[in-house]
């Protein structure tokens, strides 16, 4: 009995300093995880912004020939329809 006394004795102090440095070290450990997510939140903005920038220039890029091909096309039609209308105006006055 005084043999498992004196272990205990021993061993409790062990056992406590183990499990507080434990949770120092969870605690180390969620303090760490909590900063490494605020600078991945932060990266993960910055990179939606980039990603919103670029987008908007791709689509800016990609969508004035269309515009343009499209004012082209209206400009074609109008002038062509001044030109019947000419044509029929000339025609009446022969």
């Amino acid at each position: 009995m005084t043999q498992s006394r004196f272990t205990l004795d021993l061993l409790g102090p062990i056992i406590l300093e183990t499990r507080d440095r434990l949770r120092r070290m969870e605690e180390r450990l969620e303090r760490v995880e909590n900063e490494r997510l605020v600078g991945i939140e932060a990266d993960l903005r910055q990179l939606r912004d980039e990603s919103t920038v670029t987008s908007a220039m791709v689509m800016r890029h990609m969508s004035e020939p269309i515009a343009w091909g499209a004012m082209d096309r209206m400009l074609k039609r109008l002038t062509d329809r001044v030109e019947a209308l000419e044509q029929r105006s000339g025609e009446k006055d022969a």
